[in-house]
């Protein structure tokens, strides 16, 4: 095919008819400001150029010129042509012959234009986006001693983008403000939390997980029981931060085998109360965890699981947890859901740490109807009971994400965690689609010793939005 070579200036009477429609009214281009700098108002193309200006068919050179005399790319024509093509339908029959001849003329342009747009929407199409956001007041009344609580909101983003049609990668942004404090820079701390790779490898069956990512020991945040918020398979193994390698395979016998550096930072900072205190920086320090995290689901009403981890360092971390300094620490965790009426369900757990002491932990939970975020009214009611050692868990996660108390809550004279033990009663209603409120009162112990603060009454309630 012979080339061509346009200027702005032969193509604009070419473009003049491709806007033409007969009408009684003041064409609006009449009064659209000059739109270019090369273009004066006493210029012969003056008119021509605001018209199309106006109707979107040409623009410049994206430093407020029109550039008349410079010569046009075929590519550059051919996005000409398709403004016209779009606009056709409008024109008359002449202009229409003349716009199907140029559209003839750059057939392999106007292509290679589609081809573009469809691979950029194509990108986008790749990219999605979830999170939520929650805002939370928590009061602790002591008998002994003054009131504590948390009053904060947090924000997580979390990104997913589509790297071919089985892998994916995936990721966490995460930041939150204390209302109690008085640091500025709180809601500025926003940080990666997650940034993993995901897929599946070929057709063995298995998936793996590959990155910084967060593990839950007997189900994932797909499998949760009542919202995105919780999950009341979990005690002993929640929410485990990892770098490292997770591998997951099988429907109804469903297991996860992971390996990496255990993340001692995720998500807040004082995440484990195993650390010899004559370790300077034991978060500084290099823990690997390995383990396994199997469940089994005979029925739609029946749900297994046996959990084993274990959390191994090159230095004596685990002074706290054993009678003398100790490099290794291993917890075990099995229980059980069960539907056993269309509206009930019940759910039991036990965790156990190979700990010297306040190595057990046990919870027992009843819920009744099911809050669905996708249903405005919808609500949940529950109640729990449980006991939660100081040593029995890894607790490196939010506590109030699956249960309502801390084990290092209540403290002896000497500074001591002496766990906890109580009941609580919580309320879930969806006001809206996507969003949630949680009301839970309950009332605690320490679960071993006597604790300097007394019993206490917890008030709890958030606000989350999901989206």
């Amino acid at each position: 095919m012979k080339k061509k070579h346009l200027s702005k200036a032969c193509v604009l009477a070419l473009l003049l008819g491709f806007s033409t429609v007969a009408s009684a009214a003041t064409p609006s281009y009449v009064n659209t400001p000059g739109a270019f700098a090369d273009v004066p108002t006493g210029h012969w193309s003056y008119s021509a150029v605001n018209k199309l200006v106006a109707e979107g068919i040409v623009d410049g050179d994206g430093m407020g010129n029109f550039g008349g005399n410079r010569t046009l790319t075929r590519y550059e024509m051919a996005q000409v042509v398709a403004k016209a093509m779009n606009r056709s339908d409008k024109a008359n029959e002449e202009t229409k012959a003349l716009i199907e001849k140029l559209a003839n003329e750059y057939t392999t342009e106007l292509v290679n234009l589609g081809a573009r747009v469809a691979k950029n929407e194509k990108a986008i199409d790749r990219v999605t986006f979830h999170g939520d956001m929650r805002v939370r007041y928590r009061n602790m009344q002591y008998d002994n001693s003054d009131d504590d609580g948390d009053k904060d909101i947090r924000f997580r983003l979390f990104p997913v983008i589509k790297v071919s049609d089985s892998w994916t990668f995936g990721g966490e942004i995460a930041g939150a403000d204390n209302w109690r404090s008085s640091d500025d820079n709180d809601i500025n701390d926003f940080k990666m939390m997650q940034a993993y790779a995901q897929g599946p490898v070929g057709n063995t069956g298995v998936n793996l997980t590959l990155g910084r990512f967060v593990t839950w020991a007997g189900g994932g945040p797909g499998e949760r029981t009542f919202s995105p918020a919780g999950n009341t398979l979990n005690l002993g193994m929640t929410a485990v931060g990892i770098k490292g390698v997770k591998m997951s395979f099988g429907k109804e016998l469903r297991t996860d085998v992971v390996y990496g550096r255990a993340i001692t930072e995720y998500p807040q900072n004082s995440c484990y109360n195993f650390k010899n205190p004559g370790v300077t920086n034991p978060f500084g320090d290099d823990i690997t965890v390995y383990g396994a995290a199997t469940r089994w689901s005979p029925t739609n009403n029946l749900d297994f699981q046996v959990n084993y981890h274990d959390f191994k360092s090159d230095e004596k971390v685990f002074g706290n947890a054993f009678n003398a300094a100790n490099d290794e620490l291993r917890i075990t965790e099995v229980g059980g859901m069960y539907q056993f009426a269309k509206e009930w369900r019940l759910t039991a757990l036990a965790a156990r740490s190979d700990a010297d002491s306040q190595n057990n932990a046990y919870k027992v939970e009843m819920r009744y109807k099911n809050a669905d975020l996708g249903k405005a009214g919808s609500w949940a009611l529950f109640g729990t009971y449980l006991n939660i050692e100081t040593n029995s868990i890894w607790r490196c996660a939010d506590p109030g994400d699956t249960i309502w108390i801390s084990p290092s809550t209540f403290k002896n004279t000497a500074g001591d965690n002496l766990g906890a033990e109580g009941w609580s009663v919580e309320a879930d209603y969806v006001p809206s689609a996507n969003t949630l409120l949680r009301v839970v009162y309950g009332q605690y112990e320490a679960a071993t010793g006597t604790a300097t603060q007394g019993d206490s009454d917890m008030f709890h309630v958030q606000y989350e939005m999901f989206f």
